[in-house]
């Protein structure tokens, strides 16, 4: 993990990961890391829409 959430967490399991947003936070968070795909060296970031109710979706971006 290279810059986590400002408005969240972010946990990362045997199954991937989970972004928990801050109560009561509506908006747009992200978190950057640095992966390794077939030993090229790529940065990761999430990008995390919270609507009303909790929902969030996910979008990513690769850049090296």
């Amino acid at each position: 993990l290279l810059q986590g959430p400002e408005h969240g967490t972010f946990e990362m399991g045997t199954t991937g990961g989970r972004y928990r947003p801050n109560t009561n936070f509506i908006g747009s968070d992200r978190a950057t890391f640095l992966v390794e795909i077939g030993g090229l060296k790529v940065k990761a970031v999430y990008h995390f829409k919270v609507i009303d109710g909790g929902a969030v979706e996910l979008h990513t971006k690769l850049t090296h």
